[in-house]
């Protein structure tokens, strides 16, 4: 594991149910995604994990001094979740992020034409379309690096844009 990792939690009230996944955050890659649990069942995800990554993983809580020591308890949410807390896997330290923002799908029209409005179509889980940033971009013929041409949800596609 070379880069940074973070631990993405996913909870869905509705559903009672929570996702654990353990992301190499420069790299994007899920290393680790155990399957949605009860939300009681906050052990028995990180007993998965632990398995599957052949390390120690347990959850640990920072007291004032700064010392850390691991959660005994940590089988709800709650104290999953709470301030202060971070994981542990082998030797590394994994911050623990709870239901981050995601894009889950995003379309674009199959035709598009010069001149008609173009608006991309997001599916979104912890967060609304408004706080959504989109960038536009145009990859010119025999360029190695896209050129940005807009920052709004909609784009109106320019001749330039052909090819």
């Amino acid at each position: 594991m070379s880069g940074a990792l973070r631990l993405l939690v996913r909870v869905r009230e509705e559903e009672s149910t929570i996702t654990v996944q353990l992301l190499e955050w420069s790299e994007g890659k899920s290393l680790l995604r155990a399957q949605p649990a009860k939300t009681g069942d906050v052990k028995q995800a990180l007993a998965r994990m632990s398995k599957k990554a052949g390390k120690t993983v347990c959850l640990m809580q920072e007291s004032e001094d700064g010392a850390s020591n691991v959660v005994e308890q940590g089988t709800n949410l709650e104290e999953f979740t709470a301030p202060a807390r971070h994981l542990l896997v082998g030797e590394t330290r994994v911050p623990i992020t709870v239901n981050p923002p995601a894009v889950l799908a995003a379309s674009l029209p199959k035709r598009v034409v010069c001149g008609c409005a173009v608006r991309a179509s997001v599916r979104l889980e912890f967060c609304e379309a408004e706080k959504v940033a989109f960038r536009w971009w145009r990859l010119p013929e025999g360029e190695e690096r896209g050129v940005q041409v807009g920052e709004e949800r909609v784009y109106v596609p320019r001749e330039e844009d052909v090819g």
